[in-house]
């Protein structure tokens, strides 16, 4: 049971593993400690909820309401007001394990960005000399400048989502951001953890556990773009918003803290069990048939290979895929999946094979049947309708379209391949995101129960949506890539022990890099072979060594 103290002029609500104290003397200041008695942070009280009219200034909010509900809950609950919202209220739900910590408002506006522990007070503005255009369309001083934030007391914060670079620690004055998108731009990018999970650990310094902040949003609350650590002298978390229509009451998704694990991957281990005490995501999953294990061929590694000037789909021809499959006969290989890169479907917005690349893809997957092997085809969510059947991709005439699509795609008197591969690389939303992937997947399973569903997100909201999350491309300078991979992987088992996890060679550095991430796949998780030629990164050709290592690789996860 959380335990109070109380004084004339201070508040205290601890649990085994933190303190959370209020203080009359500092009205806009709650201390979290960690129960060694280590500060983590100093959280400004206040949250802004932005919208398309204009930015929240807040308002003084008084002392804390305090409430229990249950048995394990504590509820300090601050109620007050701002320039755009005409009820605010803070709240801060204590457990024993946890904290949770949310703002709702009341009032209508179309939300752009929620602020949660930083903001800016009217009388701040009014001290700094500043006139009505602060903020103006063609100039915005910087919010920085006018916002009060907290203080974060941690040596360094390490993100759930790596990139090409591996640098996933950063500094408290440095910015972090988790979103639905592969940005090259930031350190390298990466075409996985597409979202990673919403989730910052810190790192409290030796003798100290490791805190995390991590959202807990229901299956409605996943509407947001991004999810950010804004560091700096000052720091918050941010959440983005495509225009979000709020009119009535309107609350954010939980924050949550959770101090105590020995280590980063136990932090995130220690968040999703939170999700999970909340029923905001799920362990079950049916058995796997044996096939989902087997190794795989990505054919889109060979169309990089083969890539001249023109674009990667071009190389996507069921010539290519059948040279590449009797190159690796030759080689007594045969993988018990084979995956079709982008370029397969036709560019007339049909969800057609392109017959000039695909003249028989029904002929291709008999073949690949005959063979033992299934045919699992590159899938983007963000399939472009037809221009008769509108620009909403959840309406029903849209639904009904892809209904039909994954019909002749997945029925035995259709197509007959065995699955699909999620291709996009981002997404307008969280809420959008899982909705598609709600109905594709329950499209594609009411015709074939087995159809195999892969996608590059570990986010343990989406769990129970994916049956097998790629680790990511190897877009590195490294000549070394084993300790990216096996990181990758832990990630990745850290949200969800039960993953099945391609462990991609797709854009090797170089040819030890490439047998480093043979050797790892039956190791982590499903194996993949990208290449029957050579590498398109250096050019290496594969050679009878390099085939033996992937036939014995296989051999170990042969079904």
């Amino acid at each position: 049971m959380v335990r109070v103290q109380k004084s004339a002029r201070k508040l205290e609500l601890s649990g085994p593993a933190y303190c959370l104290a209020f203080d009359a003397d500092r009205p806009w200041v709650v201390s979290l400690a960690a129960g060694t008695g280590r500060p983590v942070f100093e959280l400004f009280l206040g949250s802004s909820v932005d919208t398309l009219t204009g930015r929240d200034e807040l308002q003084p909010a008084g002392a804390p309401f305090l409430t229990r509900e249950g048995a394990d809950t504590l509820v300090a609950t601050y109620t007050t007001r701002s320039s755009r919202w005409g009820v605010k209220r803070y709240v801060f739900a204590c457990r024993d394990a946890d904290i949770e910590y949310w703002v709702e408002v009341e009032g209508s506006g179309r939300i752009t960005t929620c602020r949660l522990f930083q903001g800016f007070l009217a009388r701040d503005v009014d001290m700094l000399g500043l006139g009505a255009s602060y903020f103006r369309p063609g100039y915005e001083r910087p919010y920085r400048d006018l916002a009060r934030g907290s203080r974060c007391l941690a040596e360094s914060i390490v993100t759930a989502r790596p990139n090409a670079a591996e640098r996933d620690a950063v500094r408290t004055w440095e910015d972090s951001e988790i979103d639905l998108t592969d940005d090259p731009s930031r350190h390298g990018g990466l075409d996985s953890f597409l979202p990673a999970p919403w989730a910052f650990a810190f790192d409290l310094g030796a003798g100290q556990p490791w805190a995390l902040a991590g959202l807990a949003p229901s299956r409605t609350q996943l509407g947001f773009t991004s999810f950010a650590f804004r560091g700096g002298e000052t720091i918050g978390f941010e959440l983005n918003y495509p225009s979000l229509d709020v009119s009535g009451k309107w609350r954010s998704p939980g924050l949550v803290f959770n101090i105590g694990a020995r280590d980063e991957e136990a932090a995130l281990r220690a968040y999703v069990d939170c999700l999970r005490r909340r029923d905001l995501c799920t362990d079950e999953r049916p058995p796997a048939p044996d096939w989902w294990r087997g190794p795989i061929f990505d054919g889109s590694g060979e169309q990089h290979a083969l890539q001249g000037s023109g674009a990667v789909e071009d190389e996507c021809t069921q010539a290519v895929y059948r040279d590449a499959l009797a190159l690796l006969r030759t080689q007594g290989l045969n993988p018990s999946q084979v995956w079709l890169g982008p370029g397969w479907l036709a560019d007339d917005n049909a969800g057609r094979p392109d017959p000039a690349r695909w003249p028989n893809l029904k002929e291709f997957v008999s073949e690949q049947h005959h063979e033992g092997r299934r045919v699992v085809v590159s899938w983007p969510l963000r399939l472009k309708a037809p221009a008769h059947l509108g620009h909403d991709p959840l309406s029903m005439n849209y639904r009904r379209w892809i209904d039909e699509l994954l019909g002749d795609l997945l029925r035995p008197d259709g197509l007959d391949v065995d699955g699909l591969r999620i291709c996009d690389n981002g997404w307008p939303d969280g809420q959008w995101l899982h909705d598609m992937l709600t109905f594709v997947r329950g499209s594609a399973r009411a015709v074939k129960p087995e159809a195999l569903i892969v996608a590059p997100t570990v986010n343990p909201c989406y769990a129970h949506l994916v049956d097998m999350v790629t680790l990511g491309s190897l877009w590195s300078d490294r000549r070394s890539v084993a300790d990216a991979v096996r990181r990758r992987a832990l990630l990745a088992r850290s949200t969800h022990p039960d993953w099945l996890l391609a462990v991609q060679d797709l854009h090797a550095p170089g040819r030890d890099a490439w047998r480093e991430v043979i050797e790892l796949g039956p190791k982590l998780g499903v194996p993949v072979l990208s290449y029957a030629r050579h590498l398109e990164q250096t050019g290496e050709s594969l050679d009878p060594e390099d085939f033996d290592l992937v036939r014995r690789m296989w051999r170990e996860v042969r079904p």
